[in-house]
């Protein structure tokens, strides 16, 4: 995510101070004042760069007014609505002239003979929380004038899990398997050639659909091909009003982290999704149990899981092998759009009566179309419903 620092324009009492802080009211309206730099959320590895501040109204030099941190489990989507919320002054603060900062990120203020850099050094994350730091500036040189005022927010995530896995593709028939790895970078990288050669491909077309249909594998469908995007439509359309499907008995399970632990005796169909791996933690679900049920949600952030999936499991419970059980999630939020958004990419999870139970334990190991990085955290609307299967999915 490319952001540029959020800055504010305030209407408040400013207060003139230096590191220790010495109230000093001043009212009115303030010029915005800003340090400009390509990502406000970071890795976990060490960083080192200097900022300039751009803008008009530049100050030849300016004082520190705050400095706050916070320590949390998840990201905000939207940094800017998160300022000084549950944020405090940490205990190894320390101020030195021009430098101050914490144990893990320290400023550095270089003045120049136009307006001052700012030289940010921060430390390798290698908790699994991730940090921020709230900086708050203001300048000005004489009262009958507004002041200029300005902040940076900075957030540094944990290093991510880095162990290897393995992935699984099908395109055109033909089954490709790989090890593979998060980089600091949370990007995936490939140990096959052959398999990285295929993804390429797959990246490049024009029009593309991810479906899975086993546990662990992901099938790439080619829209170009007639029968495909025929097979994928049926996915999506209602279910025929004659349509008659019977419930079968033998799939539910109470198994503690089964990812069928929620489903219910009665349902023709069951999804779950949760925040953690292996089924753990916050979760959504839902037991359908008439075949013109939908369950949705155009925006996550709704139900308090917007990019933090990380699991989810699929089932279908019904004797009908037209019919299958269909979760579709998309990378952006009202479905990318209306699927207008073509920037942007769903995947769909298929259960059907051959393969009633379909589920991923970790969605790192899906890689995301025209993007280096996983499924992982990336999802942002879903839905659930029944759809027609058509067998030749399977047999392209």
């Amino acid at each position: 995510m490319k952001t540029i620092i959020y800055f504010l324009f305030l209407f408040m009492v400013l207060l003139n101070t230096s590191c220790s802080g010495v109230d000093q009211p001043y009212l009115g309206p303030v010029n915005t004042i800003h340090y400009e730099m390509e990502d406000s959320i970071l890795s976990g590895d060490y960083h080192e760069f200097t900022l300039s501040i751009v803008g008009e109204y530049l100050p030849k030099d300016w004082n520190l007014n705050v400095l706050e941190v916070c320590s949390l489990k998840e990201i905000p989507n939207d940094s800017s609505t998160q300022i000084r919320i549950d944020w405090h002054t940490p205990e190894d603060y320390f101020c030195d002239g021009n430098s101050f900062g914490t144990d893990w990120i320290s400023f550095e203020k270089q003045l120049t003979s136009t307006s001052p850099k700012l030289k940010i050094s921060i430390k390798k994350n290698d908790s699994d929380m991730a940090r921020g730091v709230y900086l708050e500036f203001y300048n000005y040189e004489d009262r009958r004038f507004n002041p200029n005022y300005g902040y940076i927010i900075i957030y540094q995530k944990p290093m991510p899990d880095m162990e290897p896995f393995t992935m699984k593709i099908r395109y055109k028939g033909i089954q490709y398997t790989t090890e593979a790895h998060l980089n600091i970078n949370e990007e995936i990288e490939y140990s096959d050639s052959e398999f990285s050669r295929i993804m390429k491909e797959i990246d490049a077309l024009a029009d593309v659909e991810a479906v899975v249909l086993e546990d662990d594998i992901v099938d790439y469908f080619d829209m170009s091909d007639h029968r495909v995007s025929k097979a994928i439509r049926r996915l999506r359309e209602t279910i025929d009003s004659s349509t008659r499907c019977d419930i079968r008995d033998d799939l539910c399970s109470t198994r503690d982290l089964d990812p069928y632990r929620f489903m219910v005796a009665d349902a023709i169909g069951y999804f779950a999704m949760f925040d953690d791996t292996g089924w753990k933690d916050t979760k959504v679900c839902a037991n359908l149990k008439d075949l013109y049920d939908v369950n949705d949600e155009e925006y996550m952030r709704n139900i308090g899981l917007n990019d933090k999936v990380s699991s989810l499991a699929v089932a279908y419970n019904g004797t009908n092998s037209e019919i299958c059980s269909v979760l579709t999630v998309w990378e952006d939020s009202y479905y990318n759009n209306g699927d207008n958004d073509r920037t942007k990419h769903r995947i769909s999870i298929i259960a059907t009566k051959q393969n009633p139970k379909v589920s991923f334990s970790n969605l790192k190991k899906i890689k995301c179309i025209n993007s280096s990085n996983s499924w992982n955290d990336r999802i942002s609307s879903y839905s659930f419903a029944f759809g027609n299967y058509d067998h030749y999915l399977k047999d392209y």
